[in-house]
């Protein structure tokens, strides 16, 4: 399949993913949910965010500059640290979700009891390390798999958080689902890995020259996370741990999905070109940018100009201000269409 074929696989699924997650946020408004109980929801997605989303980044694009620089077999010992890594990880990241103490929660959101903690605790164990398998089916050239793979999964996700509320039942019933959906993403994940990667004698070389890679993308990307994070701190502070006011912050602070998920998936997509033959790949990141800019700034232009209009009518009244955080929101991913990241990423000149 020629490149723009790999990269429509992988912003097929990105883009999947976040309509998925703004579909249930429409719905859910929708569902007659209080808008402190959607506040609930969005605060489990920051604090998840906080303490994940940058080495998930990190060691996700150090897999994908190192996989082609390294024999078959290397690749398969790669794999299993890769899987084991992230399964360890997204443990530990479950622990502190699970087992926060109320201290730390009051400092990070303005509350002292985190809803649904447990349930989404067992939801982040097998959550995290699946975001892994759309990658690894790339690596291994199933493009069809990772679209009908990351399509179900975002169909999986809408239907387990806003089927029971619209139904009658009690929100906690829809994390009960996640963690179920999560458990057999990872089940998958894991069946996959012990048919494709070698689990036994695994090489401290190829984790080492992983994580040298990983490393400054996952500290870059921890500033970037920490500087979309503290807005969500700031309103919890201002507000006394309010989660109806973070619920309008959140809902208006979306960047456009078309923007991020196309972008995010053509840099990550484009990686494994560009470490192995950086000159001859140039031409196609000119093309796929300005492909990118023709997709995103008419767009842009339009839902700015009309937010006011169509915010209140899609979200609710209760979000209608939410609609000026997401016209400054709109700005950022004007810088999104250069992928400069990953040239740099793929160059090691971090």
């Amino acid at each position: 399949m020629a490149i723009l074929g790999q990269v429509g696989a992988l912003q097929w699924a990105q883009l999947v993913r976040q309509l998925g997650v703004l579909a249930t946020a429409v719905l859910l408004a929708r569902t007659g949910l209080p808008a402190s109980h959607i506040g609930r929801y969005e605060l489990l997605q920051y604090l998840t965010a906080l303490l994940s989303a940058a080495w998930i980044s990190g060691l996700t694009q150090g897999l994908l500059t190192l996989w082609p620089k390294v024999s078959a077999a290397e690749q398969k010992n790669l794999l299993s640290w890769v899987v084991v890594s992230y399964s360890i990880l997204s443990l530990l990241v479950a622990v502190v979700i699970g087992l926060m103490p109320s201290r730390l929660l009051q400092w990070l959101s303005g509350q002292e009891i985190l809803h649904y903690q447990r349930w989404f605790a067992l939801f982040l164990v097998g959550y995290l390390p699946s975001l892994l398998f759309e990658y690894v089916l790339f690596l291994h050239g199933r493009y069809r798999s990772v679209v009908l793979y990351s399509t179900l999964n975002a169909l999986g996700w809408l239907a387990c958080l806003v089927l029971p509320p619209a139904m009658g039942y009690t929100f906690s019933l829809s994390f009960q689902l996640l963690a179920m959906l999560a458990s057999f993403r990872l089940l998958q994940l894991w069946i996959y890995t012990s048919r494709h990667a070698q689990l036994g004698n695994l090489r401290w070389d190829l984790l080492r020259r992983w994580l040298t890679i990983a490393a400054p993308i996952t500290g870059y990307a921890l500033l970037g996370i920490i500087n979309l994070s503290v807005d969500s701190w700031w309103i919890g502070q201002l507000y006394a741990g309010d989660t109806a006011m973070l619920a309008v912050y959140r809902y208006g602070a979306r960047e456009i999905p078309l923007a991020t998920a196309l972008t995010a998936a053509a840099g990550a997509a484009l990686l494994p070109q560009l470490s192995g033959a950086l000159h001859e790949t140039l031409p196609l990141v000119r093309r796929q940018s300005a492909k990118l800019c023709h997709q995103f700034y008419p767009l842009a232009i339009l839902l700015t100009a009309t937010s006011a209009y169509w915010y209140p009518w899609v979200f609710g009244a209760a979000f209608a201000e939410s609609a000026v955080i997401f016209n400054y929101f709109v700005l950022i991913g004007g810088s999104r269409v250069v992928l400069s990241l990953a040239l740099v990423t793929a160059t090691q000149m971090h």
